[in-house]
C-alpha cells in the first residue's frame, strides 16, 4: 500500500491509468492527473500515521489498547477525508420534495401510466411520488426495455409514436413550448420545485396500459425492434412474439392486418408487483394480452384463476395468451430468488447470534456450576 501511494504521489499512477484507460476516456485520465496526486499523497499520509502506531506496538513501546484507540482514530480521520466530500445537508424532505404545480398534476391521475420527462426534473425525483417515467428511476432496467428505446442513455427510438405507445406514455414533460403532434398543453410554463421551468403535455387520445390483440407472430428479437419502428406495422393489432417462445400463434395473411379484437382490457386494480385486469367483450378465437410493463422472468399470471404462461411480448412488455370466455387476469411479481437469499440471510443472522451468545451462555453455566 504504502509503495503504492508513494507511486502515485511522484506521479507515477498518470501513466498506468493512461494505458488502462479507453481511449475516449485519455482526456479525462489527463485532467484528474492532479486530483490523483492529492489522493495518493493522501493515502501517503494515513499509511505513514498507520505505521506510527503499529511499529512501537511491535517493539513494546506502546500498549495494546492505546494502539487500539490511536488506530481508530486514523481510521476515523481517513474516513472522514474522503466522506466529507460526499455529505451534503439538504433542507428537509418535506421542503426539497414537495409538490409544484407538474407534481401535483400527475398526482391526480390514477396509474398506471408513463411520463416522459425531457431533462425538467433531476435524476429519480419523480420516483418520490411513485410517478413511473419512460427512461426509469435507476438506470438498471431490463436490457430489453433499453433497447427497445434506442440504447441505454441513447434513446434512439423515442420519437417513434409505436415506442412511445407501446411504453403507455400519457405525458411530456419539455422545459419550454412548442407544437407537438398527437399532444396537447396543459399547464405551464411554471418553475418546478427544482428550479428549472417546465410544461406539461398530455397525449390527445390515451393509450391504454392493457390492451387485447387479435393475433400474434413469432420473429427472431433482432427483427423485433425493426418492425416496431415500421409505421406500416400494426402494432396495435399484432403481438410480436420471440422466436423461442412456446405459445401458439396463427398464421396471418400477409398484407391483411386481422380485425380489432372484440374484448376490451381495464386495469382495475393496480400496484408495484401486482395487477388485476379485467376483460369485457367477447372473442370466439384466443387472443393475446399486452401490458406495458417490463417484462421479468418473476413475473406470473392467472387467467380467471388458472395459472398461465408470461410471455414476452413486442420485445420488452409482459403477454398472455388469452383462451376464448376469459374474464380476468391477474398478475404478480414474486422472485423465488429472493425467498431464498431471504431465508439465507436469516438463517445467516440467527448462526451469527449463537455465536455471539453461545459462548457467554456456556460461560455463565460453567460459573453456576462451578
Amino acid at each position: 500500500m504504502g509503495s503504492i501511494a508513494l507511486l502515485g504521489a511522484t506521479g507515477g499512477l498518470e501513466p498506468i491509468a493512461t494505458v488502462l484507460a479507453q481511449p475516449e476516456q485519455t482526456d479525462r485520465v489527463l485532467s484528474n492527473a492532479a486530483a490523483l496526486q492529492v489522493g495518493a499523497i493522501r493515502l501517503l499520509v494515513f499509511v505513514a500515521l498507520t505505521a506510527a502506531v503499529v511499529l512501537p506496538v511491535s517493539a513494546g513501546r506502546l500498549r495494546p489498547a492505546a494502539a487500539a484507540a490511536a488506530l481508530a482514530a486514523v481510521a476515523a480521520a481517513d474516513l472522514w477525508s474522503i466522506d466529507r466530500l460526499f455529505c451534503q445537508f439538504s433542507p428537509p424532505a418535506a421542503e426539497l420534495f414537495r409538490d409544484d404545480p407538474i407534481v401535483a398534476r400527475l398526482k391526480q391521475e390514477k396509474p398506471p401510466f408513463r411520463v416522459l420527462d425531457v431533462g425538467v426534473f433531476p435524476g429519480s425525483y419523480l420516483m418520490a411520488d411513485g410517478i413511473e417515467q419512460v427512461l426509469g428511476h435507476h438506470g438498471n432496467e431490463v436490457r430489453f426495455y433499453d433497447e427497445l428505446l434506442g440504447g441505454k442513455n441513447l434513446w434512439k427510438n423515442l420519437g417513434s409514436p409505436a415506442v412511445l405507445a407501446l411504453a403507455a406514455t400519457r405525458f411530456l414533460i419539455l422545459p419550454g413550448e412548442q407544437e407537438l403532434p398527437g399532444f396537447h398543453k396543459i399547464l405551464g410554463p411554471v418553475q418546478t420545485t427544482p428550479g428549472s421551468t417546465g410544461v406539461l403535455y398530455e397525449r390527445d387520445s390515451t393509450v391504454p396500459y392493457a390492451r387485447i390483440l387479435p393475433a400474434a407472430v413469432k420473429v427472431p428479437d433482432d427483427q423485433t425492434i425493426s418492425a416496431l419502428l415500421d409505421q406500416r406495422f400494426p402494432y396495435d393489432r399484432v403481438a410480436l412474439c420471440a422466436d423461442t417462445t412456446r405459445v401458439a400463434v396463427a398464421p396471418i395473411r400477409a398484407g391483411q392486418p386481422p380485425a380489432a379484437a372484440g374484448v376490451r382490457a381495464s386495469v382495475v386494480e393496480w400496484e408495484p408487483g401486482r395487477m388485476r385486469i379485467a376483460l369485457a367483450g367477447a372473442e370466439s378465437k384466443p387472443a393475446f394480452l399486452m401490458v406495458s410493463e417490463t417484462w421479468y422472468p418473476d413475473w406470473h399470471a392467472t387467467v380467471d384463476g388458472k395459472p398461465a404462461a408470461v410471455h414476452r411480448g413486442d420485445f420488452a412488455f409482459l403477454s398472455v395468451a388469452l383462451p376464448p370466455g376469459a374474464r380476468e387476469v391477474r398478475l404478480e411479481f414474486a422472485s423465488a430468488d429472493y425467498r431464498r437469499g431471504k431465508m439465507v440471510t436469516y438463517l445467516a443472522l440467527l448462526v451469527t447470534a449463537g455465536l455471539l451468545v453461545g459462548p457467554a451462555v456456556r460461560a455463565r453455566a460453567r460459573r453456576a456450576g462451578g
